[in-house]
């Protein structure tokens, strides 16, 4: 059977991805522990960051949410978008344990997490948003984009339990959160497979 262009790219990108998981797996733990004779043998000032990236979180799980956080606070030092670019270009230096927040897709419940927990814990996050679910004012092509882009039947990922109450953040919400010292960034404008793009024209 004679596959074309783009089915050979599919498959291709499907080996290669599960390639880097087993990869990544099988690594994990001599890195790990590499890491840590590092520390004995290379005593000093050391600096580790890490991003951890949220989707929509559901009512139910806020307080659970709320709990992480203040725990993490504990031992990690969260940074602001600011600070992570400034790092990045050299113009800054992070001590210790850091970590950036980062959220994607552009879930109301974003908004929510921000107003009730972020902001009165003092801790600024990077928002990704996808500007064509955005644009959306109908709950029903709300449930409708979700569906279709966010969770599309070739990524055999099941629909979340609280589906039906997911919506996106309105332009207000994002006035809000860039008004609250938040940073707002683009997550392209359908959340389209990059992967399986093969014509540079799909990508503008």
């Amino acid at each position: 059977m004679k596959l074309d262009n783009k089915k050979r790219i599919s498959i291709f990108n499907q080996a290669r991805g599960a390639l880097k998981r087993n990869v990544l797996r099988h690594l994990y733990l001599p890195l790990r522990f590499f890491h840590h004779i590092g520390k004995v043998i290379i005593p000093g000032k050391r600096t580790k960051l890490r991003i951890l990236l949220f989707h929509d979180i559901p009512s139910n799980c806020h307080s659970e949410f709320r709990r992480k956080l203040e725990f993490l606070s504990k031992h990690w030092n969260f940074i602001s978008p600011e600070e992570f670019e400034k790092y990045l270009d050299g113009e800054v230096s992070l001590d210790g344990d850091n970590l950036l927040l980062s959220f994607d897709d552009g879930f109301y419940s974003n908004r929510v997490i921000a107003e009730d927990i972020l902001n009165p814990m003092r801790i600024k996050a990077l928002f990704f948003v996808v500007s064509d679910f955005i644009k959306l004012n109908k709950h029903a092509d709300q449930i409708k984009f979700i569906q279709n882009n966010l969770y599309p039947k070739w990524r055999k990922h099941a629909y979340p339990e609280n589906l039906n109450a997911m919506r996106s953040l309105s332009f207000d919400d994002l006035s809000y959160l860039h008004a609250s010292g938040h940073t707002i960034g683009c997550h392209t404008a359908t959340h389209p497979d990059l992967s399986a793009i093969s014509d540079e024209n799909s990508l503008i």
